[in-house]
């Protein structure tokens, strides 16, 4: 059985016709991500703060993320869903924002949430956040 890679499904996401889809596919993919990642990144960001590699590898990972979300919010931009009150600039900071490991670690790992309540609760507020009501 072929395994579903997490970018993959954020292609889709940018590739989906409607808003909402395009937030669901990328809370499914992020949550999926987080799950790996978060805790390997939380190491690197506390070994940043000696190491000035390991801060510019940080500084890398965390200019990547900001770069997808601003073409995320640009795609949900050109869709005409959006609140009319927010400006790409301030989606792309939402969307960056409430990607973070540190959220995904603060509700996942302290609050203990299942991964998959952390995806349909992403999917959920962003929508409710970003997108014009139905």
């Amino acid at each position: 059985m072929r395994r579903c890679r997490p970018w993959s499904a954020t292609t889709s996401a940018r590739s989906g016709p409607s808003p909402t889809r395009k937030l669901t596919l990328s809370a499914q993919a992020i949550g999926r991500i987080q799950q790996r990642l978060a805790p390997l990144v939380q190491v690197l960001q506390q070994a940043a703060a000696g190491d000035a590699e390991l801060a510019a590898l940080w500084r890398g990972i965390a200019d990547r993320r900001a770069a997808n979300m601003r073409l995320l919010a640009a795609e949900l931009a050109a869709t005409g869903a959006l609140r009319p009150e927010l400006s790409v600039e301030e989606v792309a900071d939402v969307l960056w924002s409430m990607n973070s490991p540190e959220l995904y670690l603060l509700l996942v790992g302290q609050r203990g949430w299942d991964p998959d309540r952390y995806q349909r609760w992403l999917a959920d507020a962003w929508q409710r956040l970003l997108l014009r009501p139905a």
